[in-house]
């Protein structure tokens, strides 16, 4: 993160703090030396590099002054000495920075906020959708026809239907035909027996010898019983 180019001066705790207004004015000045001393420092209100404390040797001599300007600023409490470290801080100073500190990670925060719940809507209008069109298929599929299956006629029906359609059609032949070839046009199973009478129809119009139909009709007149004439056994005899 870039350095802030200033620091916050409260001219009300310049004039009003009793620590600093018994300090001399050398050392009133020295302090505001040492203040930018300790903004631009690594940590900010601490007088370290590379968490190494300054000396106070090496403040006078950054400040322009005697040590008994730092010693007297020290003693006042105006600024202090941390415990575990060693370094000089200005509370002040650091009280700001973490403070700046809190607020940027709470505009962090803020600002991922509308950015987390704009991917979770996207989330969940994806889902949404997904859920959606895949129930729209699911109602698709119910609506969609049911597959129709093939159901073998009776020779009624067949008589029937040829009856309707006035042609030639031996119902009794094209029965047999496709009962012993497992109902088979061709090499393909029957869809509609329907199509297959009129199939028929148009080949016995046509005359051709060698249709199915033609095959099962000599078969059917070749098996059909020959007509036996029974005598009248109660005639007189000639």
């Amino acid at each position: 993160m870039a350095r802030r180019p200033a620091f916050l001066f409260y001219p009300g705790d310049w004039r009003k703090d009793p620590n600093l207004r018994r300090c001399s004015p050398t050392a009133r000045g020295v302090f505001v030396d040492m203040l930018c001393l300790m903004f631009e420092s690594e940590k900010c209100g601490v007088l370290e590099t590379n968490r190494v404390p300054w000396t106070i040797p090496e403040i006078a001599r950054e400040c322009s002054c005697k040590r008994k300007f730092i010693d007297e600023l020290l003693t006042n409490g105006v600024v202090f000495r941390d415990e575990e470290t060693g370094s000089i801080c200005s509370k002040r100073m650091m009280r700001d920075e973490e403070g700046r500190a809190e607020h940027r990670a709470r505009a962090r925060r803020t600002s991922a906020e509308p950015a987390q719940e704009s991917r979770n809507e996207v989330r969940s209008s994806s889902s949404s959708s997904s859920s959606s069109s895949s129930s729209e298929e699911k109602i698709s599929q119910s609506k969609r026809a049911p597959k129709k299956t093939f159901a073998q006629p009776t020779v009624e029906q067949v008589r029937a239907y040829c009856r309707e359609r006035k042609n030639a059609v031996d119902p009794e032949a094209w029965m047999a035909h496709y009962e012993s070839n497992g109902w088979l046009v061709g090499k393909v199973k029957m869809k509609d027996w329907m199509a297959a009478v009129r199939t028929w129809e148009r080949n016995r119009a046509g005359g051709n010898a060698g249709t199915p139909q033609h095959r099962a009709d000599k078969r059917a007149r070749e098996f059909a019983q020959p007509e036996v004439k029974i005598p009248n056994l109660m005639e007189d005899e000639p």
